[in-house]
């Protein structure tokens, strides 16, 4: 997972985190309110921690492990085929206050955008009550959508909803 070129990896102390963020805010603070520009410099930082979620489900040695062992606990030392889906917590990042205003600055554009769907509830509201008989349906899986969005066309779109609806 790690090893994916999907993923960046970039080696930075926590003070060089905080230094950037402070040089972002000093950059817009005239277009910050000073309770915003607050949130944003004076905080306690700390590095994020990384841990994994276990994905015992799809792990072919451990389910071998569970069909030949009639035990409630089952033995199985070395799974290698076991996977971890990843778990990052920035509670107390230097990057925390930044998003929760970019979110609460971007929040309004979000029901601008025409295809939007907010969670599984949301798409079975949309769809329709009935359908013509020769409608195929079709699934798809997700994976690393927000990981897929590059921070030019991220940029792009930001810029595109901004002067749409000023």
């Amino acid at each position: 997972m790690l090893s994916d070129a999907t993923y960046i990896t970039e080696n930075m102390d926590c003070s060089t985190l905080v230094k950037r963020v402070l040089n972002f805010a000093k950059i817009f603070k005239n277009m910050l309110t000073k309770r915003e520009f607050d949130a944003v410099t004076k905080q306690v930082a700390y590095l994020a921690t990384f841990n994994g979620l276990p994905k015992i489900h799809k792990s072919e040695t451990i389910k071998q492990a569970t069909e030949t062992q009639r035990s409630v606990v089952i033995s199985c030392p070395d799974p290698t085929d076991l996977k971890f889906r990843p778990i990052v917590s920035c509670q107390e990042c230097p990057t925390r206050n930044l998003s929760e205003l970019l979110d609460k600055l971007l929040r309004p554009f979000v029901g601008k955008v025409k295809f939007r769907l907010k969670d599984t509830w949301d798409f079975l509201r949309k769809l329709p009550d009935t359908a013509p008989e020769d409608t195929i349906t079709i699934t798809a899986d997700i994976s690393s959508l927000y990981t897929n969005i590059s921070t030019a066309k991220g940029k792009e779109a930001i810029s595109y909803y901004i002067n749409q609806f000023p």
